[in-house]
């Protein structure tokens, strides 16, 4: 009973978590204020956009699943779980401190509080997993993932390479 209650719990915390730093970031109340550029700053602002949006939702479904029992539980909760522990991580690591004004720091025991639920979802999901038998999909449907994961790839690469060249052209 417990091996279900508490990472449906869990994964419940998690997508509250991620809707409140949403909604207290400068999406929302704005009382979060990251000390970055305003490029980066827009930057979170996409993040939370898809915190609040998908993030969050998808963990209170998860949530939800795993109280109920359901065998697509683990695998719906491990998204959410990762997603919180590289974000959070990055909004930690990834600000300028001295350089530019903001109160992220006062924050810290909410972003920690994620990444560490994030990490717990994440292991209880995948210990989960790896009990289950689950049936590889068909030679078509893996073709059409594979293809859509390349098209997705080549689009991130050139988005990259686009934003690389900027900097170059910055430099010369």
């Amino acid at each position: 009973m417990a091996k279900v209650i508490v990472p449906g719990l869990g994964t419940l915390l998690l997508g509250l978590g991620v809707a409140a730093s949403a909604i207290l970031g400068p999406l929302g109340l704005g009382v979060i204020r990251f000390r970055t550029s305003a490029n980066v700053e827009l930057q979170f602002v996409g993040g939370e956009i898809v915190s609040l949006l998908v993030v969050a939702p998808l963990a209170i479904v998860a949530g939800v699943l795993w109280l109920r029992r359901h065998r697509l539980a683990p695998a719906l909760s491990l998204g959410p779980a990762l997603y919180a522990v590289y974000t959070y991580t990055s909004v930690v690591v990834g600000q300028e401190y001295a350089q530019y004004p903001g109160n992220v720091e006062y924050f810290f025991p909410l972003f920690a509080g994620l990444v560490a639920l994030g990490v717990a979802i994440a292991a209880a999901s995948r210990s989960w997993l790896a009990r289950q038998h689950v049936e590889l999909p068909g030679e078509g449907t893996r073709r059409v993932l594979a293809g859509a994961f390349l098209v997705l790839g080549v689009f991130f690469a050139l988005t990259w390479a686009a934003q690389i060249r900027q900097v170059l052209d910055y430099f010369d």
